[in-house]
């Protein structure tokens, strides 16, 4: 049997297996649709895509030239190497948004000061920490170290919290 052939054999449904991963998790992240394990498959999973796809382009390297050697062809890929260059350019000054600069002032503030927002007591604001196993050793502690301190993500902590 062809080595090539063989080889096609299993890169050719590596590439389509791990670009379908890829194109769906990708997706759902678009819109923030992050349930179980999406990112973390995503994150790690498309290297498997990037692998396929080279070996897929040195089993396939006589088409792909012949189709990028054309002038749509040609285009298409400069198009592509332009975007990908202007993405990494900052084009604008980054502002923070009026959210994110609030979410930074609560993730700041001692636990007591968010138990008297949210009504509720220094006791009952332990109690709903504890039932998600975050132990809370000083009142006077923000989530931001809270969370630091119990290896948990402070979104989490102020969702249990509200």
């Amino acid at each position: 049997m062809n080595a090539r052939i063989s080889k096609r054999s299993w890169v050719t449904p590596l590439t389509l297996g791990s670009f379908i991963l890829c194109a769906v998790s990708g997706i759902l992240l678009f819109f923030h649709v992050n349930l179980g394990l999406v990112k973390m498959a995503h994150q790690w999973l498309s290297w498997v895509f990037v692998f396929g796809v080279v070996l897929h382009l040195g089993l396939n390297w006589v088409p792909l030239r012949n189709a990028v050697i054309k002038p749509v062809g040609a285009l298409i890929v400069v198009a592509f190497v332009a975007i990908t260059a202007i993405s990494f350019m900052p084009l604008v000054e980054q502002q923070e948004s009026p959210v994110r600069k609030a979410m930074s002032v609560v993730m700041e503030l001692p636990l007591q000061t968010l138990a008297q927002t949210c009504g509720k007591s220094d006791e009952e604001l332990a109690a709903i920490l504890a039932s998600h196993n975050i132990k809370v050793v000083d009142q006077s502690m923000s989530i931001k170290t809270l969370a630091r301190k119990n290896g948990q993500n402070p979104v989490e902590i102020l969702q249990y919290l509200l």
